[in-house]
This record gives structure tokens, sequence and C-alpha cells, in this order.
């Protein structure tokens, strides 16, 4: 890499700290560098009538509904811990139900740690892949949790964002350049269930801020993560490597 990473001509990395660990450790010019992330089909991936949404979703439009989407390896997902959180914020939030969509090796264990709840506090989904289905979740739910040990950028929060849902996330990989307290989500220190707990009870008890939310985090993820942002990254490091 200290060879060849000087010698490019131009540079897409995936996210903010990417660019700046490539310019501290290889010298690479910021003005060789775009970013490039994974896109959205922000076509697909839109807002939707709640109503709608929890129609075709098959839930009741009347109860609040938090999400999980991802694989069920519960060491890197930390899954168990979002069922832990989650059970007692809503002691106090009756109406509040996690949905659970995915699988994976945990599974399992998982399952039992939800039959041990109350019934109606956490349902598990299964492993959504249509793409039409998930975006009903996500126009349903008030907001997407994560809680990962490590993550690069999960594409699942862009698809969020392009439906205008904030996201719960830890400040891993590039996660933060998406997710900003208070403006796209609540942002919280890795591995500190304090702060996932906090930012969890926030927004139990003030939805009608996530609500105010998510026009801007439409129009965040149409910036960020959309085809057309991809094409200008790409369309900006092709031509300026042309140019040499």
């Amino acid at each position: 890499r200290s060879i060849t990473l000087p010698r490019a001509s131009w540079i897409f990395p995936s996210g903010k700290g990417e660019m700046a660990f490539l310019h501290k450790r290889y010298g690479i010019d910021f003005r060789r560098m775009s970013i490039l992330r994974p896109p959205v089909d922000t076509e697909v991936f839109r807002p939707l009538p709640r109503n709608r949404a929890c129609a075709d979703a098959g839930l009741d439009p009347q109860k609040r509904y938090w999400l999980f989407i991802g694989r069920f390896d519960d060491a890197v997902k930390r899954i168990s811990t979002i069922i832990s959180c989650f059970a007692e914020v809503s002691r106090s939030h009756p109406n509040l139900e996690l949905l659970i969509a995915g699988t994976g090796q945990d599974e399992t264990r998982l399952v039992k740690m939800i039959d041990a709840l109350p019934e109606g506090k956490v349902r598990l989904l299964g492993w959504i892949a249509d793409d039409a289905k998930k975006v009903n979740l996500l126009n349903a739910a008030e907001c997407l949790v994560m809680a990962s040990k490590r993550e690069g950028f999960p594409t699942v929060i862009g698809e969020a964002m392009a439906c205008g849902t904030p996201v719960i996330a830890p400040d891993v990989g590039t996660i933060a350049d998406l997710v900003v307290s208070k403006r796209s989500g609540w942002l919280f220190p890795a591995l500190d269930d304090q702060a996932l707990l906090s930012c969890m009870d926030e927004v139990a008890c003030f939805p009608e801020r996530l609500n105010a939310m998510r026009d801007r985090v439409r129009a965040f993820a149409l910036e960020q993560v959309s085809y057309g942002a991809m094409e200008a990254a790409l369309a900006k490091g092709i031509h300026s490597a042309l140019l040499k």
C-alpha cells in the first residue's frame, strides 16, 4: 500500500475516517480523494404514508415500532444488548414493540431470550429478502436500532435514511458520516450500553423529535447515498484522473 496508494491518480475511500487515515498514514492529498459509499436506490427506498406501510406489513398503526435488521451474529451485532435495553425502556412505554428481522447462528439463543419477556415486547420476523417488505417495515418504524461492535458502512442505514427513518447507532466504521445526533438520529460510543439505553429512553419519551427529523433524514440520504451521489463521486475521480 505504501507503494501503490501514493501513485494512484485517484482514491475512493468509504468515509471521512478512512479518508483521514489515508492522508495521515500514506500522505494522500485530500484533493485526490472523494468518498464513495454503497449506494441505495432512493426510488425504491422512499417515504410512504405510515398507515399504508403498517397495513401492508400487517402491523397495528396504533402501536409504536422500533426495528433491527441484520444477521444474528450476536458477538458482533449485539442484538441481545438491544433486546435487554429495549426491555428496560419499554416497561414505561407499553405501546412500544421491537421488530427484529434477520436470521443466523444465534437465533436459538435469541428466541429463548425473547420468550422470557412479556408477550408483545419483541417480535421476530425472519429474514426479509424482499425490498418492498423492508420498505414497509422501515416506514412503519419510528427508528432503526443498531448496537454493533464493529461495522464498515451498513447499507441498512442508508436504506433506513432513504425512507426518512432516523437511526440509533454506535460510532463505529463510517456510521458517524450519516448518523448525526439530534439531526439524523442518535449516535453513541461503541459498546457503551448505558449510552445506548439513554438514547433509547430519549426516543421513547419524545417520539415527536423523530417525526420532526424525517424530511431532513431523507434529504441527507439523497445527498450522501443515492445513485446520484455515487455518480458524482465517480465522475469527479475519473475526470481528475483523465486530466493528468
